[in-house]
C-alpha cells in the first residue's frame, strides 16, 4: 500500500523523524511559510457539484463566482465580506484548497492525489500569508494544512501546524484531536492523552474530546 492511500499507523510511523520530540519541544520550534509564487487553482473548472459541498461563502467570491452556475446576489455577497471582515478577498483560495483536497480524496491515482494535496498545501500557504494572524479562519487554515502535510508524508511539521491553531484559538477542539491522532499514530499514548486533556481545560463541554479521551483511555487498559 503506497505512501498516500493509508492513514499513518503506529509500525510506520516509528520510522518518522522527531520520534521522541514531546509537545513542550514542537511548541518552541518555528514556522516558516515559503515566499513561493501565487499558487495555481485545481486543474480543472469546478463544477457545481463540487461547489455545493464547499463552504457557503465560497459561492460569494468574486473569482469563483459563476452567475450561470451559481448565481449569487449582491447581498450575499456582502454578508460574508462582513461577517469574515478583511482577508476575505484572499478566501477564494481557502476554497480551492479544500476542492484540491476533496478531489485528493476521491482519487485512486496516488499521481493525482498527490498533485491535489500540493495544491491545496499550495494554496493554504497562500492564504496563511496574506490574512491577518487574527483572521477568524486562520486557526482552521493551520489544522487544514497540518492535515495535508500529513497526507503529504511530513508529520512533524503537521503536528507544529496542530500547535500554531491551539495558540491562535485555545479553545479549537480540532487543534487537540488531529495533534493526539500524531501522537497516537507515534505510538506515544501518554502525550496523546495529555494533549485532550489540555483541550478539554480549554473546552470543556466538548463532547469530541470526552469521547476522544475515553476511546485512549481504553485503548491503554
Amino acid at each position: 500500500m503506497t505512501e498516500l492511500n493509508r492513514r499513518p499507523g503506529v509500525a510506520r510511523s516509528k520510522r518518522i523523524l522527531l520520534f521522541g520530540l514531546t509537545f513542550s519541544a514542537l511548541v518552541n520550534v518555528s514556522l516558516a511559510l515559503p515566499a513561493t509564487a501565487e499558487p495555481s487553482p485545481p486543474q480543472s473548472e469546478m463544477t457545481p457539484q463540487e461547489m455545493n459541498v464547499l463552504p457557503p461563502y465560497c459561492r460569494a467570491q468574486r473569482f469563483l463566482q459563476d452567475e450561470q452556475k451559481w448565481p449569487v446576489s449582491q447581498a450575499e455577497k456582502d454578508k460574508w465580506n462582513r461577517i469574515l471582515g478583511p482577508g476575505y478577498e484572499h478566501l477564494h483560495h481557502y476554497c480551492y484548497a479544500l476542492n484540491s483536497i476533496n478531489r485528493a480524496q476521491k482519487s485512486a491515482d496516488e499521481t493525482s492525489r498527490r498533485r491535489y494535496f500540493e495544491n491545496a498545501r499550495a494554496n493554504i500557504e497562500y492564504v496563511q500569508r496574506n490574512c491577518a494572524r487574527d483572521f477568524v479562519l486562520m486557526p482552521e487554515f493551520c489544522v487544514k494544512r497540518g492535515y495535508v502535510l500529513r497526507m503529504l508524508g511530513h508529520h512533524a511539521v503537521a503536528a507544529r501546524e496542530f500547535i500554531r491553531a491551539m495558540s491562535l484559538r485555545p479553545d479549537y477542539v480540532p487543534a487537540y484531536t488531529a495533534l493526539s491522532e500524531y501522537y497516537v499514530d507515534l505510538g506515544n499514548l501518554e502525550e496523546a492523552e495529555r494533549v485532550l486533556q489540555q483541550g478539554l481545560e480549554h473546552a470543556p463541554r466538548s463532547r469530541l474530546l470526552t469521547t476522544k479521551l475515553d476511546e485512549l483511555q481504553s485503548l491503554k487498559k
